[in-house]
């Protein structure tokens, strides 16, 4: 049971702009929360591919069989939620088997699975899958271009075959 003897006083936030009597920790967390979606929503944009623009005379470019429906939902007052699908006609899906390397876990020390691992490890997995019939292809998997992440090739990945998706 508390009775509020001895309690701290509530915390609020600056009247210049928060609405006077909201506690400094809703005004931080809603801050917070719009700054994480921004950067989740803008590090989408960063990577996107470029749709080529030019065709031929006559037959449509590749930005023409693309197309995009965008939605957006405000959660919070000055926080919106856009969610958007792109799909290009011209597209191709396929399936394909990605093998897992052994790795362990630098959180828990615990053995796990890594879809990339080092250049020795896909060689020697490749090599062994040839020789039981396989054609697996090694790829490298390449960090992206971000100022505050790690640069170059992240490892290799090994892949095996292909088929359309439905």
């Amino acid at each position: 049971m508390n009775n509020n003897k001895g309690a701290q006083p509530r915390q609020t936030a600056p009247t210049g702009g928060a609405r006077p009597g909201r506690p400094a920790v809703r005004v931080r967390a809603g801050l917070s929360a719009a700054a994480g979606l921004v950067v989740i929503l803008s590090s989408g944009l960063y990577g996107t591919a470029q749709a080529e623009v030019s065709g031929q005379a006559g037959q449509p470019s590749a930005s023409d069989l693309a197309t995009s429906q965008w939605s957006t939902r405000i959660v919070a007052p000055g926080v919106e939620v856009r969610t958007g699908t792109v799909t290009h006609a011209g597209a191709a899906p396929v399936w394909t088997i990605g093998v897992q390397a052994p790795a362990t876990s630098r959180l828990t020390g615990a053995a796990t699975w890594a879809d990339v691992s080092s250049p020795t490890w896909a060689d020697t997995t490749a090599r062994d899958l040839r020789a039981k019939g396989f054609e697996p292809r090694v790829e490298t998997v390449r960090w992206p271009d971000y100022a505050d992440t790690p640069h170059g090739d992240m490892g290799r990945q090994v892949r095996i075959g292909s088929c359309a998706a439905v």
